[in-house]
């Protein structure tokens, strides 16, 4: 007597991975719009706890501290200007008592800040660093920062920090195309 084994066949399968492909190939262009939302976001909260953290470090020590975007990727230095400044190479905070807003050998780093993100874009409309004063009020920097890493989409897809000329910072969800 014949005894039915339990099981797929081939065919089956073939039909169920193909199935699955076709599904995926469908799925993952919508996929890379929800990746690069959320890398925006992450990048936007970390630019703007970094601007936060400076400001009340300058409060609370009393002193003056500088962000920078850093020149190049070993964060040794700040970015000379605002048009050579490429925030993907990251953000230095440190405290700046002289107020050179630049980052020497025995200036005390606060924090660097790396990006990992290679495709992003941080569009500063004022300068390539935000001071603050022993008050907690800006002296540099004050402006827009516009967020937006590439594939992003949705109309809060993007990212944008105004920093007040009172040195107070928001942080708000704009449009990515």
């Amino acid at each position: 007597m014949k005894t039915k084994s339990a099981g797929f066949t081939l065919i089956e399968t073939l039909i169920v991975i193909a199935v699955v492909a076709i599904l995926l190939a469908i799925v993952a262009p919508s996929l890379q719009g929800v990746l690069a939302n959320n890398q925006t976001a992450t990048l936007g909260d970390d630019l703007f706890s970094s601007i936060m953290m400076a400001r009340s470090e300058a409060v609370r020590r009393e002193t003056i501290v500088t962000l920078c975007a850093a020149a190049d990727n070993t964060q040794s230095s700040c970015a000379a200007s605002a048009s050579t400044a490429n925030w993907q190479n990251g953000w230095i905070t440190f405290l700046d008592p002289a107020g050179t807003g630049t980052v020497g050998a025995s200036t005390n780093i606060l924090k660097l800040e790396p990006t990992l993100i290679t495709n992003a874009n941080i569009n500063p409309s004022a300068s390539s660093k935000i001071t603050y004063q022993p008050s907690g009020l800006i002296s540099t920097g004050a402006g827009t920062y516009t967020i937006k890493v590439a594939g992003c989409t949705g109309s809060t897809g993007g990212k944008q920090i105004v920093i007040s000329a009172s040195g107070h910072p928001t942080l708000s969800a704009v449009s990515c195309p």
